[in-house]
């Protein structure tokens, strides 16, 4: 059915959402860890390099990253696309936990 496909996405994702509750902190730092390379150890961004942190909401930080990974992120510049090849949608919900807007 057409509508089935949609649903399963809309499911996937609120599983994704909600699965960083439990999350392993050690898990979450060496995940994490790759963005503040760029984005500074809190996401401040800064030099150039956007902030990350609390500019999203969980679902948007992680419909954002899954664009770079298929190539259909900022239309500028950046080599986030190559970054985001190299993470599972379940390491997004991690980055998107610890570093999305508390809402």
């Amino acid at each position: 059915m057409p509508g089935q496909g949609l649903t399963a996405t809309a499911i996937a994702l609120l599983g994704l959402l909600a699965a960083p509750a439990a999350a392993d902190p050690l898990r979450t730092a060496l995940v994490t860890g790759g963005c503040t390379g760029c984005h500074g150890q809190s996401g401040e961004g800064g030099n150039g390099v956007p902030a990350i942190a609390g500019t999203k909401s969980r679902a948007d930080f992680i419909a954002t990253m899954q664009a770079f990974r298929e190539g259909k992120g900022n239309p500028q510049p950046t080599v986030m696309d190559r970054i985001a090849r190299g993470y599972t949608d379940e390491e997004f919900a991690l980055m998107a936990a610890h570093f999305a807007r508390a809402n």
